[in-house]
C-alpha cells in the first residue's frame, strides 16, 4: 500500500452543454491504496451539475481499497453557477 497524488479530470460529456462559468477548486488529490492498482488520473463525470451545483470529494468513484487521505468528504471539487434568469425589460404601454 502506498500514498500517491493524482490529478482529477472533470469531464462534461457531449450529451450536455458545457457550462460557461465553473470553478475547479481541487485539481489533485492524495490517495492511499495498493501500488499495482493506481490509475493515471481520477475522472469525475460532471454532467449532473452542468446546469448548476457542486461535486465534492464524496462524489469521486474510487475502488473499495482506495481512500482519499488529504481532503474531507465535503470539500468541493467543482462548482457550477446556476444560469441567471433573464431580466424582463420595461413594458411599453
Amino acid at each position: 500500500m502506498i500514498e500517491k497524488e493524482l490529478p482529477i479530470k472533470v469531464i462534461f460529456s457531449g450529451n450536455v452543454m458545457r457550462p460557461r462559468k465553473f470553478n475547479h477548486h481541487i485539481k489533485r488529490v492524495r490517495l492511499f491504496g495498493p501500488a499495482e492498482d493506481f490509475p493515471e488520473e481520477i475522472r469525475l463525470d460532471a454532467d449532473e451539475i452542468a446546469e448548476g451545483g457542486v461535486l465534492t470529494i464524496d462524489d469521486l468513484t474510487l475502488p473499495d481499497e482506495f481512500e482519499v487521505v488529504d481532503r474531507r468528504e465535503s470539500d468541493p471539487i467543482i462548482t457550477v453557477e446556476h444560469p441567471k434568469k433573464e431580466k424582463r425589460g420595461k413594458r411599453d404601454d
